[in-house]
């Protein structure tokens, strides 16, 4: 029989601090083995290497009370965590790309190495529909912008997952994708009336509905639903009134990360966790300091000692933890080199399919032969390396010239002016590399484009993550345009891979060929 303290911290997740459970802060591991913290959700900074992760989740399952929910953002692309000790895998958007078959390729990898690991949730599909070109947090984590697709790539994913022993979590309820803001910053809102919620946000997960062992609910505003600024995970009418009763949902809810500030902006962590399980969510992600966990699992103790939230209300989410997860199963030692050796295999299979997602939107295939005194145009991105000069110079053996700009609208691009007048000179073929331009932030690309395009150079635009780029070169007669859909180093490398293909094997049928079909219209 669980104490209340061991059945209120059994609804909460925790953030591991450091590479190890006792470092750099052994407070939380203290919890766990009290009980009073349900499970983890790992991140890049909780992994050096395939041996320390795996001593990670052994230590974390072997040491809690409870049978630990163990999870992570592993989506593929833009958003996974362990890339350095697992395989990397495509985007969800570059696997839809391609299809239902390359959705599960990817899926029976991911989740199936997490699940040798121990792992018994993962934080994904993503059932948002990419619809506005200005979101600046969803963009290539949705499959595409239109209902049966998602539908269909978003069952192809959770059937993989759960057939490889984890949970799927399908998310952001009530929908993130026609949102213009990052929930991580501040507060979103959706201004659509419940009938056309009904006919596009919200119809993905009415379709799976039976099939979703789990939803994640986002803090996004709904005004059509709530006139005060109240967020969707705090909301009643949306969480037990639409999802639960309208929609007809039974299955477990969780929350997302409930330190983002679109959440806490104007409430107090404590006081959100506690509306969060007014409002008829099972699963809290606390992903902050030991402390600020701990006060969030002392104020939820303090609620129903108060009267304020029922035990009973406690216990059945407690219920619904019980009958999903089970304790995993960590990876002995005498297995770690197979494993190895398992990974090493799935990503060559994983680097094909990102070559193959790749689609090549506009003129004639690019190949070596284009690429003599090429100079790359990227940016400098805090978060991901966009290395195509290294991967293109160990493709070729060439010397190649590159060129980094910064993405703020803010900042002007030193030197950009005289590489252009030096380009107009030599006719050098320009690789320029783009990522979501739409974003005001970025809009400065924009104009380098058609600066570019005014001079009338051998142009080859790549973009990177928002396909929607596309159309800055749309009707350019000198350009050659590529959607990535993924700005993570498996899909630089594919896309090194395509450009330096030799000209005499381009027109042959070859699995490194791009094969991508454009997931959303990029008209409007």
């Amino acid at each position: 029989m669980l104490t209340l303290e061991q059945a209120c911290g059994k609804l909460l997740v925790a953030r591991l601090p450091g590479l190890s459970l006792a470092e750099p802060d052994d407070r939380l591991s203290v919890m766990l083995k009290q009980g009073t913290a349900g499970g983890a959700c790992l991140f890049k900074e909780n992994c050096r290497d395939l041996e320390q992760l795996n001593k990670l989740c052994t230590d974390i399952i072997q040491a809690s009370f409870h049978t630990p929910v163990l999870t992570v953002d592993q989506e593929g692309g833009a958003v996974q965590r362990f890339e350095d000790a697992l395989s990397p895998f495509p985007s969800p958007m570059a696997l839809w790309a391609l299809g239902e078959t390359a959705i599960r390729q990817a899926q029976e990898v991911a989740a199936g190495q997490l699940y040798k690991l121990g792992f018994n949730l993962l934080l994904a599909p993503t059932l948002d529909l990419q619809t506005n070109r200005l979101n600046p947090i969803i963009a290539t984590r949705a499959f595409s912008d239109q209902v049966e697709a998602v539908t269909r790539a978003g069952r192809a994913a959770l059937q993989a997952i759960e057939a490889q022993g984890l949970r799927a979590c399908g998310k952001h309820f009530p929908g993130h994708g026609s949102t213009s803001e990052d929930s991580h910053l501040t507060l979103p809102s959706v201004d659509k009336d419940k009938e056309t919620l009904f006919q596009t946000d919200f119809a993905p997960f009415i379709n799976l509905k039976d099939e979703l062992s789990c939803i994640l609910v986002g803090h996004i505003w709904f005004p059509h639903y709530d006139q005060e600024m109240k967020p969707s995970s705090l909301s009643k009418k949306l969480v037990s009134q639409v999802l639960q009763e309208e929609i007809g949902y039974k299955g477990l809810l969780v929350s997302d990360d409930m330190l983002m500030k679109g959440l806490t902006v104007n409430l107090g962590l404590s006081e959100a966790c506690l509306q969060a399980v007014e409002a008829g969510l099972d699963l809290l992600l606390v992903l902050g300091t030991a402390e600020q966990f701990a006060d969030a699992h002392k104020e939820l103790v303090q609620a129903v000692k108060s009267g304020r939230i029922s035990e009973s209300r406690i216990h059945a989410s407690v219920s619904k933890i019980d009958k999903l997860f089970k304790r995993g199963r960590p990876l002995p030692k005498q297995e770690m080199e197979s494993f190895k050796r398992e990974i090493s295999q799935d990503t060559e299979k994983m680097l094909e399919l990102s070559s193959r997602a790749i689609v090549h939107y506009k003129g004639e295939p690019v190949s070596r032969n284009n690429l003599i005194d090429a100079v790359i145009i990227a940016p400098a991105h805090k978060r991901y390396k966009l290395d195509l000069v290294g991967e293109l110079e160990r493709e070729l053996g060439l010397r190649l010239t590159e060129f980094r700009y910064e993405l703020s609208s803010e900042l002007e691009s030193a030197g950009f002016a005289e590489l252009l007048e030096d380009l107009t000179k030599s006719r050098s073929p320009v690789i320029f590399l783009s990522y979501r331009s739409f974003i005001k932030a970025h809009s400065k690309q924009i104009e380098m484009l058609e600066r570019l395009k005014a001079a009338n150079l051998p142009l080859i635009h790549i973009a990177l993550d928002s396909p929607y780029d596309l159309v800055l070169t749309r009707d350019s007669a000198t350009t050659s345009s590529y959607a990535l859909m993924d700005p993570s180093d498996l899909a630089i490398k594919a896309l090194a891979r395509i450009l330096s293909r030799r000209q005499d094997k381009i027109s042959q049928q070859e699995n490194i060929a791009p094969q991508g079909k454009l997931p959303l219209s990029i008209e409007g």
